[in-house]
């Protein structure tokens, strides 16, 4: 989860706390007021029950019945004059909540209870007010705080949101341009960031720092790879002229013909091997561009070309069954290396009379090629360190030092390909390149 959000999410999520919790004492407390008002109510009716009473009024109410009930017509509010024979010690009445059924029809009650001497008579008067109401606007007013409570939760989310998306605008700024947009720290922009917050702009000069340091290093290592280039590649081209010299000269014996000829053969090993390693360093060091548009099926024909020799010395069938007009995006130097090296492995491990399949498949946002051979395969153990440097999967004394695979898996890491292996001994080897759709 982004930080914005958990920012925008941790501040919604306080602030319903504090509204569930400001809500829940509002509730308390309008249930406490209504409850007193409701009291006072009665408490009034009572008053103004009894002012002025006289005795005829009371007889006139009872008349012959044992009690005086009024109630209005939606039996909301109810009246009960009581006579009884002892006064009870309570001057200033109570109240009770009860359901009470008047006329077949029961609801909650608040009742207020009073008792009162009159004219040497005792009497209980029961005035009672229904609770629906009151119910009713305690459920309003929680639904009402509830819907308060969901626009609040969604404003103050989109609010946060928006807000710390700005706030945190610079530090995206900074992460895209300073250092996902960067290959080479060449291109690194040492333009400060426009921002008020300091640690901000702590993180600009701090990635500012590191990448002049980076940048001396990585010259340090260029400058050291092409002393390397230099130092080493020029003395071997000057002893394998110097050997072929040599050659001509007709007075030499057949063994040091030979000793000359193994000598030029080990001079251009390691030339191969040099050049190799330089490659895998300027792959490795992002020392290349990659945004061109390159044809895979057009790429295998040529690479079919080129190695020719190699698949008519082992009869191997070479099948090139990619979909038409196939394309990606990278460097088309390294692509092809990194494909001639998948199928000069495939000849090379292969079988007398074997084939090599070159097909693609979508799977899950990816394409996926798969180089396919009918070859000697190899075990679970070996296949572990088939891309690891100088290894070497076949006991067999053809020629080789083991980088293939390395540069390999150097070429496909910078262009953000997965490159797996999978193989079955005596079987055949597969290789999968799993290239992005984004870089399709």
């Amino acid at each position: 989860m982004k930080l914005s959000n958990k920012i925008a999410l941790y501040n919604s999520l306080t602030k319903v706390i504090i509204i569930l919790v400001f809500s829940f004492v509002i509730y308390l407390f309008t249930d406490s007021i209504s409850n007193h008002h409701l009291q006072q109510r009665l408490v009034d009716k009572r008053k103004k029950f009894m002012h002025g009473l006289t005795q005829e009024q009371i007889d006139h109410l009872i008349q012959s019945q044992a009690n005086f009930t009024d109630y209005n017509i939606l039996k909301e509010e109810f009246i009960i004059l009581t006579p009884i024979k002892q006064l009870v010690k309570n001057n200033h009445g109570n109240f009770i909540k009860q359901t009470r059924e008047i006329e077949g029809e029961t609801q909650p009650y608040l009742i207020y209870t009073y008792y009162f001497r009159f004219h040497q008579n005792n009497y209980r008067l029961e005035i009672g007010e229904t609770t629906v109401v009151l119910s009713k606007l305690e459920k309003n007013i929680w639904l009402f705080t509830c819907l308060a409570l969901l626009i609040s939760i969604i404003i103050t989310l989109i609010i946060d949101i928006s807000f710390t998306n700005k706030l945190l605008q610079p530090f995206y700024n900074i992460v895209e341009k300073k250092l996902n947009k960067i290959n080479d720290p060449l291109q690194f922009s040492y333009i400060p960031e426009k921002t008020s917050t300091e640690d901000f702009l702590l993180l600009d000069r701090s990635l500012m720092q590191l990448m002049e340091k980076v940048s001396r290093q990585l010259d340090v290592e260029k400058q050291f790879t092409s002393n390397v280039s230099h130092e080493l590649l020029t003395p071997i081209s000057t002893l394998s002229s110097r050997f072929e010299n040599m050659l001509n000269d007709e007075s030499l014996s057949t063994s040091a013909v030979q000793k000359i000829s193994d000598s030029l053969m080990t001079l251009a090993f390691l030339k191969r091997t040099i050049k190799d390693l330089l490659l895998i360093a300027k792959i490795d060091n992002g020392q290349y561009e990659k945004f061109e548009k390159i044809d895979l099926t057009n790429l295998i024909e040529e690479i079919r070309v080129e190695m020719d020799d190699l698949l008519a010395n082992k009869e191997v069938q070479l099948h090139n069954q990619l979909s038409p007009k196939l394309n990606i995006i990278g460097n088309s130097t390294l692509i092809h290396i990194l494909f001639a090296n998948l199928i000069k492995n495939a000849i090379k491990y292969n079988q007398q009379h074997g084939t090599i399949r070159v097909y693609n498949e979508i799977k899950n946002d990816h394409l996926v090629l798969f180089f396919e051979d009918s070859g000697i395969g190899m075990t679970a153990e070996t296949l572990q360190h088939i891309f690891n440097r100088y290894e070497r999967f076949s006991t067999s004394q053809e020629e080789g030092h083991g980088l293939g695979l390395a540069i390999a898996k150097s070429i496909a890491a910078f262009h953000t390909m997965d490159i797996q292996a999978s193989s079955i001994l005596h079987e055949g080897t597969t290789i999968a390149l799993h290239i992005p759709i984004t870089r399709h």
